[in-house]
């Protein structure tokens, strides 16, 4: 932990934030404007016995600051910096003049302060995680670090965040796309890209509309365009190991035909593809952790549909017979059919 002395503020940030010029003015910027634009300069030095102060040094009307650090504090041993606002400094008020300004000055809340500490502390995990995927990129930009804050006083991403969830979205999971639009979310939104039970069915492929109406026991007149007239879905529970077998025993894409059924009941066991708007899996944080098991779903979700989609383009240019050999397996299954086997 290094603590940071400027125009009389006092300032403690984690190593790691100390460590990035970006993330130190990301953090400070709500309590020090002028710190989003200002050069910051690093000089190292090796480690000292006890308890060591820094100087900083700051022109103008800002004064001169100080980093505070011991033996024991890394980061604070390492280096000093060096902080110089860009902007001219402004002519000394009259203390009237000071205490009439000063009755102009908003405070917060205690509450105010602690989401506003929230937000600097989760912008500056997302820039960690920037600089974590995409280093490059993260080297390269010269977007700016400032909170966006509404007319409600609601703080928004950054540009620089901004770059990053575009990042996030384009090559390692799909985000919801409202997730670009004004305000900040407590954790990462996920875009469900399952079957869509609230999605006008006529607009559906021909094979999940079939699928799906088979497995609600749907009796519509939708099976009187694509069946024989003497075949029909049997009501009833399936026994899905039974399914699973006789289709594994078929050759080509029948042996698929689970997928297919997985894939409109929302059992894939993939988060993607399960979850719905209205039903999330879990929560997922803006975390290494969460990031890493989020990549692995979304690469898992694009192999299912890899073998999916061949399925569904094939059923859509011979729906009658897909959707026969589909129903005739299906009617095997049925467990009311074998029990009322003799």
């Amino acid at each position: 932990m290094i603590n940071i002395s400027i125009e009389g503020q006092f300032f403690s940030l984690p190593d790691d934030v100390g460590a990035s010029d970006d993330l130190v003015r990301a953090a400070l910027a709500p309590f020090v404007p002028w710190i989003t634009n200002a050069p910051i300069e690093r000089k190292y030095r090796g480690h000292s016995a006890g308890r060591t102060r820094y100087r900083v040094g700051a022109v103008g009307a800002h004064g001169t600051g100080r980093v505070f650090g011991g033996a024991g504090d890394p980061c604070a041993a390492r280096f000093l910096i060096a902080v110089y606002p860009l902007a001219p400094s402004p002519p000394r008020l009259p203390a009237s003049s000071a205490l009439s300004h000063l009755k102009h000055v908003r405070f917060f809340s205690p509450q105010e302060a602690l989401e506003r500490l929230a937000t600097l502390a989760e912008t500056a995990q997302l820039l960690v995680l920037y600089r974590k995927y995409f280093p490059r990129e993260y080297a390269a930009s010269t977007a700016s670090v400032q909170l966006p804050v509404s007319r409600d006083g609601e703080s928004g991403y950054s540009e620089r965040e901004q770059e990053f969830l575009r990042l996030v979205a384009q090559h390692l999971f799909p985000l919801a796309d409202f997730f670009f639009d004004d305000g900040r979310f407590p954790n990462i939104p996920l875009t469900p890209l399952g079957l869509d039970y609230e999605e006008d069915v006529e607009q559906l492929r021909p094979a999940l509309h079939g699928a799906m109406a088979l497995w609600m026991d749907d009796q519509s007149p939708f099976w009187d365009e694509w069946l024989p007239a003497k075949l029909r879905p049997k009501p009833g529970q399936l026994d899905w190991e039974r399914f699973e077998k006789l289709c594994a025993a078929r050759r080509g894409l029948e042996s698929r035909l689970p997928l297919l059924i997985q894939f409109v009941s929302h059992n894939t066991r993939n988060l993607f593809f399960d979850m719905t708007w209205e039903y999330s899996v879990q929560d997922f944080a803006w975390t290494e952790e969460d990031m890493n098991l989020l990549i692995q779903e979304w690469r898992e979700a694009k192999e299912f549909m890899q073998k999916l989609d061949p399925l569904l383009d094939r059923m859509e240019k011979h729906p009658r017979y897909w959707f026969t050999r589909l129903v005739q397996l299906w009617n095997q299954c049925n467990k009311i059919e074998k029990s009322l086997m003799p």
